[in-house]
């Protein structure tokens, strides 16, 4: 039973609500992932609601289910999100989880120990309320001193050996991180930047390396924190140099009678290589528009290469300076 006076969610299915016309189903070869940041965090620089009430939560994830949504990405750094997936998800559900290290503090030698980290991800799998997930993932690799970064990979193989999660993995922003993982460790699950303005890891052949390793691809920022769908006059004066690009894209895609939300996600969803594009939304109507446009046409009209931005100032939301 949820907390906080929420409804039950039935077992197995987590819904007391079947798939309609209104919601329609995604079949089991399509990935679509749901983000779950909002549910515990101010996030995005489109929000205009702040963090994603309980209440509204659950909503979200019974219609995940009846459009049979199955990956939830969360973190041990989206505020409350561990929390609030844990209350409300059954014993038996089917989503995956997949959740994120947090950071911790070294000691005086520069050095995170094994013992902490799986420490960490014990106190992760209390919030969540489950004995086991899908996926671990090394958040904030670069801000891990180096001595402790074997700690990380060694901690989370226990875990999997423990029968805690079935894949070791990382989250990353950019080429050199993934070369610099794939050239020491071995990893089962990755998340990735892609969008119609990120197409860095696309163009570079990496997002196609990592497949070919059998490495599953989780992409994330497919909308880039909203600003893909951001009315231009609404959009912070901090993105003007690529303010004329934006522009150039949305008449484009009016031309072509196709949605920003549709275009966004049939990029990401036309990348053979990913397996998974991971979604955040702030109410279950949003989650309703984006199944209704996940399962759209795909896109042959327009070439998408000419609109990728290379400065990673603006595709790269640590940089922004809003």
């Amino acid at each position: 039973r949820c907390s906080g006076g929420m409804h039950d969610i039935a077992q197995n299915s987590l819904m007391t609500v079947s798939a309609s016309a209104s919601m329609p189903m995604i079949s089991n070869t399509t990935s679509l992932g749901l983000g779950t940041a909002q549910f515990g965090l101010d996030y995005g620089i489109s929000n205009r609601w702040g963090h994603c009430p309980k209440s509204e939560a659950i909503e979200i994830l019974d219609q995940a289910a009846a459009a049979n949504i199955r990956i939830i990405d969360t973190a041990v750094e989206y505020g409350k999100s561990e929390a609030v997936i844990g209350h409300c998800l059954e014993r038996g559900h089917s989503f995956r989880i997949v959740t994120k290290t947090g950071r911790l503090s070294s000691t005086a030698g520069g050095s995170i120990g094994v013992e902490a980290i799986v420490a960490r991800f014990e106190q992760s799998l209390s919030r969540l309320r489950q004995k086991a997930i899908y996926g671990l993932l090394i958040h904030h690799f670069d801000e891990i001193p180096k001595p402790s970064r074997n700690h990380f990979f060694d901690a989370i193989q226990i875990i999997k050996d423990r029968g805690q999660i079935q894949k070791v993995g990382v989250s990353v922003y950019d080429a050199r991180q993934i070369d610099e993982i794939l050239d020491r460790h071995s990893i089962d699950l990755i998340q990735v930047p892609v969008s119609v303005l990120d197409q860095r890891l696309v163009q570079s052949g990496h997002v196609q390396e990592l497949k070919s390793r059998g490495i599953e691809v989780h992409a994330r920022s497919v909308l880039l924190q909203g600003l893909m769908m951001m009315p231009l006059k609404s959009v912070p004066s901090y993105f003007e140099p690529i303010l004329g690009l934006l522009s150039r894209l949305r008449e484009e895609l009016s031309q072509a009678g196709l949605s920003p939300l549709v275009a966004a996600l049939g990029f990401v969803r036309d990348v053979a290589e990913v397996d998974c594009a991971l979604i955040g939304v702030h109410r279950r109507n949003e989650l309703m528009e984006v199944v209704d446009a996940w399962r759209a046409p795909a896109i042959t009209k327009l070439d998408f290469a000419t609109y990728a931005v290379t400065a990673e100032n603006f595709i790269d939301p640590r940089r922004w300076r809003l």
